[in-house]
Protein backbone atom coordinates (compact mmCIF):
# COMPACT_ATOMS: atom_id res chain seq x y z
CA UNK A 1 0.00 0.00 0.00
CA UNK A 2 1.48 3.29 -0.90
CA UNK A 3 0.48 6.53 0.73
CA UNK A 4 0.82 9.91 -0.20
CA UNK A 5 2.80 12.12 2.41
CA UNK A 6 2.03 15.28 0.16
CA UNK A 7 -1.63 14.94 1.07
CA UNK A 8 -1.27 14.57 4.69
CA UNK A 9 -0.15 17.15 7.74
CA UNK A 10 0.60 16.07 11.26
CA UNK A 11 -0.24 17.49 14.11
CA UNK A 12 0.75 17.28 18.01
CA UNK A 13 -0.81 18.91 20.71
CA UNK A 14 0.75 18.36 23.95
CA UNK A 15 -0.42 19.13 27.38
CA UNK A 16 -0.02 19.08 30.83
CA UNK A 17 -2.82 16.63 31.61
CA UNK A 18 -5.88 15.27 29.86
CA UNK A 19 -8.55 16.89 31.56
CA UNK A 20 -10.21 20.10 29.94
CA UNK A 21 -8.46 21.97 32.39
CA UNK A 22 -5.17 21.34 31.81
CA UNK A 23 -2.65 23.42 29.69
CA UNK A 24 -1.81 23.67 26.24
CA UNK A 25 2.33 23.69 26.47
CA UNK A 26 2.79 23.53 22.83
CA UNK A 27 1.08 22.89 19.57
CA UNK A 28 3.63 21.63 16.04
CA UNK A 29 2.48 20.88 12.57
CA UNK A 30 4.85 18.79 10.87
CA UNK A 31 4.63 17.90 6.86
CA UNK A 32 6.06 14.90 5.93
CA UNK A 33 6.56 15.19 2.45
CA UNK A 34 9.16 17.74 2.86
CA UNK A 35 10.50 17.07 6.49
CA UNK A 36 9.47 20.58 7.44
CA UNK A 37 8.23 21.11 10.99
CA UNK A 38 6.91 24.28 12.98
CA UNK A 39 6.13 25.18 16.00
CA UNK A 40 3.62 27.57 16.84
CA UNK A 41 2.83 27.92 20.70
Amino acid sequence: MAIDASKYVVLDLETNGISVNDDILSISLYKPDDGQGRIIS
